[in-house]
């Protein structure tokens, strides 16, 4: 795997790559509280098919943190942009958690330049308004959402004693014991303590409950994958259901239920296996 910066969308960012030279290009994005990291049991093992690249989302790590753009209109761009700046007009988007909630944006947004969509526990924009509207259990889940509204408070308290949330997240009783070791979440205390980094990863959310002016009524015509691990603490198994109706045909649905949350890096073996079948051409 080897680090590089390029200038997309007017900032900075910080990537992994790895693959074969001109090979179709997938793009794997991350979520909260993660940065490229996330991906290292699937870079080398889809880098053996296509040119892979790892970004730090717009704010993460090592990536540029300016005062705005974390609203879903600019953070889709910022993937198209990334796109392009890798010489490509298209790409595979693969996302999990934020980086599929940003994905689901990308599909609607750029159709053009999405090849396949895979997303791994991010609900659909109109699915997460249903659950939220119909489901008292998701509501209840989805608390931490509002409160990370407040200025300076959630910061304080993510940071406390060492970023010890990051440990409670990842060791969480529903996670396959065993997926984090403790250098894992070492990195991962590192990554988030990058000045600035976790008051732009909140920037997210705080922009969230802003209208994204984007219709989602248009179908969706590339395949798509959506894998979901059903013992999620935060995110109902619910939400990977009913996405028929948002796609011309399919999408392919996979439920790995001895995970939660963090599911491909709690189950490498069997997401991997999953997206060599679904990116990878037969025939």
């Amino acid at each position: 795997m080897e680090q590089t910066h390029v200038e997309a969308n007017g900032i900075r960012f910080h990537c992994v790559q790895q693959g074969l030279p001109g090979a179709p290009l997938v793009l794997l994005l991350h979520g909260f509280p993660e940065f490229w990291y996330a991906w290292r049991y699937q870079i080398p093992v889809l880098a053996e098919h296509f040119w892979v690249v790892a970004p730090d989302l717009r704010g993460y790590n090592l990536s540029d943190k300016p005062a705005g753009g974390y609203d879903l209109a600019t953070l889709s761009a910022d993937i198209r942009a990334l796109i392009a700046a890798f010489g490509y007009s298209k790409a595979h988007v693969v996302g999990h958690d934020w980086g599929g909630l940003i994905a689901w944006e990308f599909a609607y947004r750029y159709p053009d330049a999405l090849d396949r969509l895979v997303v791994l526990n991010a609900p659909h924009p109109v699915r997460f308004v249903e659950e939220l509207r119909s489901n008292p259990l998701q509501l209840f889940k989805s608390l931490y959402i509002f409160f990370f509204q407040l200025p300076w408070l959630p910061e304080q308290l993510i940071a406390h004693n060492d970023y010890e949330v990051l440990e409670q997240l990842f060791r969480h009783p529903e996670v396959r014991p065993g997926s984090f070791s403790d250098a894992d979440i070492q990195v991962y205390r590192q990554a988030l303590a990058v000045p600035g980094a976790l008051s732009a990863a909140l920037r997210y959310y705080r922009e969230l409950l802003q209208p994204a002016g984007t219709s989602y009524e248009q179908l969706l015509a590339a395949p798509a994958l959506v894998i979901w691990g059903s013992r999620d603490f935060a995110l109902e198994t619910r939400l990977s259901e009913k996405l028929e109706r948002f796609f011309v045909s399919g999408p392919k649905r996979v439920l790995l239920r001895d995970c939660s949350h963090w599911v491909q890096q709690e189950d490498p073996g069997q997401v991997n296996a999953l997206l060599i079948d679904f990116l990878v051409p037969t025939g």
